[in-house]
């Protein structure tokens, strides 16, 4: 069965969006077309396109197509062939398995029947994958030959077949690959279910289901793994219930999942979050979740998931910002009177609101720290964070010690305030847990990173500012350098932004 594959005047339609998201993802769609002109498109987009990260990424494609268009023979000088066949030739096995590694990187052909030499005699598994990939080079030429090592006795030679078997687009693949869904090797049966689902079959839901409600670790795993490379429109659902597996590793691994395809700007994990928030105000976190509700069957898994994780449009809930002012802020009964009102509330957004006023009010700052201090551990982020800046309006920058714990929080929103709260006071603490932003993962994070930078105006931020703007994220890289022009006022944020600005113009050349 061959994969859907969009309609080539569509994705031309897209290459002329405004939206940045929508022309990558038609580059990535024309990646995968065979036509003749595809390459000509592409050309006249990489003259056209004026982000730097999509020219990038029109450039990556250009490569693979002009590769695909060459012969896959690639010539290479007769120093370099003496020097591989006597690595060839060595009895090490670091240098056996480089050399293996540089032929198949290369696809040079040529030295097929060298490693089939080799490995005759190593029986090595490694280099048994590496001639699959070779053979890989041209698919459909030694379809036979790829079938034979998918009986194989070790799983990563079996997986690797399966792969290059799902490059061929073969219906003759499909039908071979179906058959190791239920291989009694966990990186088998995932490595088949997400072929299968790059192939285009509409089973694979079922298949991943059957594989996390497993009672071994390993399928429920592999299955995470898999499900966490593949575009599914039900993959949410499926990591909803991996959320609640017995697991650590796995739970986090689900949880890890779901914001990076957040991140990806998939709305259904976007929105699955903001439903786990209200569910789970403890922060965002897999294993707070599980303790929490106890759930260790299957069943009891599913029957939560059904009545709590139906994903519904989020009702914004208004705050009415005159909530406090019926109280006398000049009144020393005040502070009580707003802290009797806090208590009998549920609405967190009131909450938050209501103690950047305890701050406001008359009456002692012991008074009003000690307060305060209580809402320090609240289960929602916005509440804890606006209680560092209440905090940060009564105590001196010494006196801010309590506040350190905050540093790490399990929310960016947090963290970037307690950050702004204790520095320079408790430097090396708070410099510590801005370094985790700077190098997260997670969007979100990097982001925070960037608004710490522009609040703090501290000159000795200058490296964590330019791994900024090397961020994987684009929307990262944008908002550091949009913060680098707006500190052009100190003389080190001035030089790395002209360096930046000269890198972007030497790249676009």
């Amino acid at each position: 069965m061959e994969p859907n594959l969009r309609n080539i005047n569509d994705i031309i339609s897209d290459l002329e969006s405004l939206e940045e998201q929508t022309r990558l993802q038609a580059i990535h769609d024309l990646s995968i077309h065979d036509d003749s002109f595809v390459l000509q498109i592409l050309k006249d987009s990489l003259e056209k396109e004026v982000s730097i990260q999509l020219r990038y990424e029109i450039r990556k494609v250009i490569q693979i197509f002009e590769q695909r268009n060459q012969s896959k023979l690639v010539n290479i000088d007769e120093k370099n062939k003496k020097n591989l066949q006597k690595a060839f030739e060595s009895t090490v096995d670091d240098v056996l398995n480089r050399a293996f590694s540089y032929v198949v990187r290369l696809k040079l052909c040529e030295f097929l029947p060298d490693m089939l030499m080799i490995e005759n005699y190593t029986k090595d598994s490694f280099h048994r994958s590496s001639i699959v990939r070779l053979l890989g080079v041209e698919g459909n030429k030694n379809f036979q030959w790829i079938c034979q090592y998918l009986e194989d006795s070790d799983p990563r030679v079996i997986s690797t077949a399966i792969e290059e078997l799902e490059r061929t687009k073969n219906t003759q693949a499909l039908a071979l690959i179906t058959r190791f869904v239920s291989h009694k090797d966990h990186r088998v049966r995932a490595t088949a279910i997400k072929s299968l689902h790059h192939l285009g079959d509409d089973k694979v839901y079922q298949l991943f289901l059957t594989m996390i409600q497993s009672s071994f670790i390993a399928y429920r795993k592999s299955a995470s793994y898999a499900l966490s490379t593949i575009e599914h429109s039900q993959c949410i659902e499926l990591f909803s219930i991996l959320l609640l597996d017995k697991e650590e590793d796995i739970r986090l691994h689900a949880f890890e999942s779901i914001i990076k395809k957040a991140d990806q700007q998939n709305n259904q994990a976007q929105e699955f979050l903001d439903q786990l928030d209200l569910l789970n105000p403890q922060g965002l976190s897999a294993d707070k979740l599980f303790e929490r509700k106890k759930l260790v069957s299957d069943k009891e898994a599913l029957i939560f998931l059904k009545e709590t994780f139906d994903i519904k449009p989020k009702k914004e809930v208004t705050v009415d910002k005159n909530y406090f002012d019926q109280t006398n802020a000049e009144s020393e009964e005040s502070i009580n009177e707003i802290h009797l009102k806090l208590r009998k509330e549920k609405n967190y957004k009131v909450i938050a609101l209501g103690v950047l006023q305890i701050a406001q009010c008359y009456g002692s700052i012991d008074q009003k720290k000690q307060i305060l201090m209580k809402y320090l551990t609240h289960h929602n982020d916005r509440v804890r964070s606006n209680t560092i800046e209440a905090l940060v309006q009564i105590l001196q920058p010494k006196d801010r010690l309590l506040i350190v714990p905050l540093l790490k929080d399990n929310s960016n929103r947090v963290i970037g305030n307690a950050i702004l709260a204790v520095w320079p006071a408790f430097e090396k603490k708070s410099m510590a847990s801005f370094n985790e932003l700077v190098h997260s993962r997670h969007k979100l994070c990097q982001l925070t990173a960037v608004y710490c930078i522009g609040e703090l105006k501290d000159d000795s931020l200058k490296e964590q500012s330019l791994t900024l703007l090397h961020s994987k994220f684009s929307l990262v890289r944008t908002k550091m350098e949009e913060m680098l022009r707006d500190l052009s006022d100190i003389l080190v944020y001035k030089k790395v932004y002209e360096q930046y600005q000269e890198e972007k113009e030497q790249f676009d050349e």
